[in-house]
């Protein structure tokens, strides 16, 4: 990674103006670049489902970012968004390391979300579509418009509503986000038909289901579809502080 910019003479004459003053702010700077390149260097970034721990930390920052406490406010554009702040930067990170072609979503909602990946994906400069998913196609917003955006409704408690031959022609990488918390074994595994090693698959909002047979039942499918948890991003913020924790997974092969 390069960093020299960060060295600049320019860059350390502003530093003494500020209140931490220099010698603050290189130790600083020290500490972030030691702590990336151990996370660089960690040879288990990539880890089985069923191996991670069932928790989150710290789990109280979900009375914040998910609730409504202090007025958090999840709207892109006016429309309803719910991504957590964390995630929200979390996808960013992914979308320019990935560099996906195609994003899935699945759980449309008002279509906030799927707007906001729309808009990422046009300011990578490298082209790109987003098809979102819903059941309830009558609840997406009609303001949620963009070129590279397409919204379809679809059951996916029956995978025949599903289109085989557009997810056959969809470019990849792919990134696949689950939000819709609907059959999900069974969703993913359809959708590993179509999948490429490289691809991702982020299943969200998995936490209430850590004690409960349904998450062995995802753990299973995921390492029988060599899919590993990507922990750069499970545990960027925390332990899991994520609202997919454990489920940033990567296809292997």
């Amino acid at each position: 990674m390069a960093r020299d910019h960060l060295y600049h003479r320019e860059f350390f004459e502003a530093l003494r103006e500020h209140p931490l003053g220099e010698r603050g702010w290189v130790q600083h700077l020290k500490n972030i670049h030691d702590a990336a390149d151990a996370a660089d260097a960690a040879p288990s970034r990539f880890v089985r489902y069923l191996d991670r721990e069932r928790r989150c930390h710290p789990s109280d920052v979900w009375s914040v970012t998910l609730t409504g406490t202090y007025r958090a406010g999840h709207h892109y554009k006016g429309i309803f968004n719910c991504k957590t702040p964390f995630d929200l930067h979390l996808y960013s990170l992914l979308l320019w390391e990935l560099k996906p072609r195609t994003i899935i979503e699945l759980g449309s909602f008002h279509g906030g979300s799927a707007l906001w990946f729309a808009d990422q994906l046009s300011l990578l400069h490298h082209g790109g579509v987003v098809h979102s998913f819903e059941r309830f196609a009558e609840l997406v917003s009609p303001r949620a418009e963009h070129p590279s955006l397409t919204f379809h409704r679809a059951d996916l408690n029956d995978l025949t509503s599903l289109d085989a031959s557009l997810f056959e022609r969809l470019p990849h990488p792919w990134l696949v986000v689950d939000d819709a918390h609907a059959n999900v074994c069974n969703v993913l595994r359809y959708l590993d038909g179509f999948a490429k090693e490289g691809d991702y698959y982020v299943i969200e909002d998995i936490t209430s289901d850590f004690k409960s047979e349904r998450y062995e039942e995802i753990g299973q499918t995921v390492d029988a579809l060599n899919y590993l948890v990507d922990t750069s991003y499970t545990d960027n913020f925390g332990y899991n502080l994520t609202c997919a924790p454990n489920g940033w997974l990567r296809k292997m092969g």
